[in-house]
């Protein structure tokens, strides 16, 4: 007896911590009206001197600048000292765990003419893929060359990419290069391109539920994503761990594939950022710049 248990999410915490500490800041104050309410009417429920007091709590929250920045919920309409506190389980809404700026991943879905599918790929032209590739590369750029490849021989029904077939395909490849079709685009690594009129989003593309699991792993994943993933986690959370940040990226963008890999490349790319002066980057540790 005499307890009050207020209930605070894990993911809520995560994704939404200053709601969570007003909520839990109201929830304190209003079981210390309630109490000081019982005490008041002879329940004997023994009340701490600083409850006792008439001057309303003050509870304290660090500000994304750094400074110290007092609540206080005493005029607060809905403290009603006669009210118990709300021991309702409040259900968790799906919105509070969707990770911002994100949405879902885009697979093209592209025809090849039957008649170039009674042929094998590679006594085809190279000209017989330019099509199909800035067609990939409008969807899905930036997008590796793997993932291209992969795109085109699945419509032939392999389930494997062999030398002769990458070769072709790299052959289309560099034909829409030289056509001004598509773009390289080394700042996301070696083998991704874009489309020539490519423009960066702040959006990242959620993984979770492609039909190609190759899309999964890092290395088929562009460096630009991840860095804004970085930018992201650490924009949410102020501050926090290498660690911390490669399990935020890999919820944001739907994977959790190529874990070893992954924190590599957040520690080359988080690295570039600290030093762009995007984010502070000390040790282990990742800060936001306000």
């Amino acid at each position: 007896k005499g307890w009050r248990f207020h209930r605070i999410w894990s993911t809520d915490w995560f994704y939404n911590r200053a709601i969570e500490v007003q909520k839990l800041i109201r929830a304190i104050e209003k079981a210390r009206q309630y109490f000081k309410s019982q005490d008041s009417g002879g329940t004997g429920i023994a009340l701490p001197r600083d409850i006792q007091k008439d001057e309303p709590s003050k509870f304290y929250h660090q500000t994304k600048n750094g400074e110290k920045e007092s609540f206080s919920f005493a005029d607060d309409p809905s403290n009603n000292t006669s009210e118990a506190p709300d021991e309702r389980i409040v259900e968790r809404s799906e919105e509070f765990h969707k990770p911002s700026r994100s949405y879902p991943y885009v697979e093209p879905n592209k025809e090849i003419d039957d008649e170039l599918l009674a042929l094998e790929i590679h006594d085809l032209e190279a000209s017989f893929f330019v099509e199909a590739i800035v067609h990939i590369a409008n969807v899905e750029g930036p997008v590796h060359t793997d993932i291209i490849s992969t795109r085109i021989a699945s419509c032939w029904g392999k389930t494997r990419v062999g030398s002769r077939i990458r070769d072709t395909i790299q052959q289309g490849i560099d034909q829409a290069i030289d056509n001004g079709a598509i773009c390289r685009s080394d700042s996301d690594g070696d083998g991704f391109f874009t489309p020539k009129d490519y423009i960066e989003s702040d959006e990242v593309r959620d993984r979770s539920n492609v039909q190609l699991s190759k899309l999964k792993y890092p290395e088929f994943i562009p460096r630009s994503e991840i860095r804004k993933t970085i930018l992201i986690a650490v924009q949410e959370n102020l501050s926090l761990s290498i660690d911390e940040c490669l399990k935020e990226a890999q919820r944001i963008l739907g994977t959790f594939l190529g874990r070893v890999k992954m924190q590599e490349i957040i520690l080359k790319e988080s690295s570039l950022l600290d030093q762009q002066g995007s984010i502070s980057r000390s040790g282990d540790f990742l800060r936001h710049i306000s």
